[in-house]
């Protein structure tokens, strides 16, 4: 017959893993289960839950060195077909 864990992870294997993850719920015996429809759980339950960021000001402006790297690569191909060109010519 299996029982239901209780306590927390401390008490059920024997150790302390706070200084590994800070984030960890202190009292997760305090959590009564899911939440209801339409209610967002507290960040502080999820040791994973990223830090909040602002949103960046403006879009990234990459695109113009991405067109500038393509043209130079289309100009380096072409320049090598003309030079093959002209030594077939040759």
């Amino acid at each position: 017959m299996m029982t239901p864990m209780s306590g927390p992870d401390s008490e059920r294997y024997g150790r302390d893993e706070t200084w590994r993850n800070p984030n960890l719920d202190p009292d997760p015996e305090g959590i009564t289960g899911d939440p209801r429809p339409g209610e967002t759980p507290p960040e502080s339950n999820s040791a994973t839950a990223s830090p909040p960021s602002p949103p960046p000001a403006r879009p990234p402006r990459n695109g113009l060195a991405i067109t500038a790297v393509v043209i130079g690569v289309v100009l380096l191909v072409g320049l090598v077909f003309v030079g093959y060109i002209a030594g077939l010519l040759s």
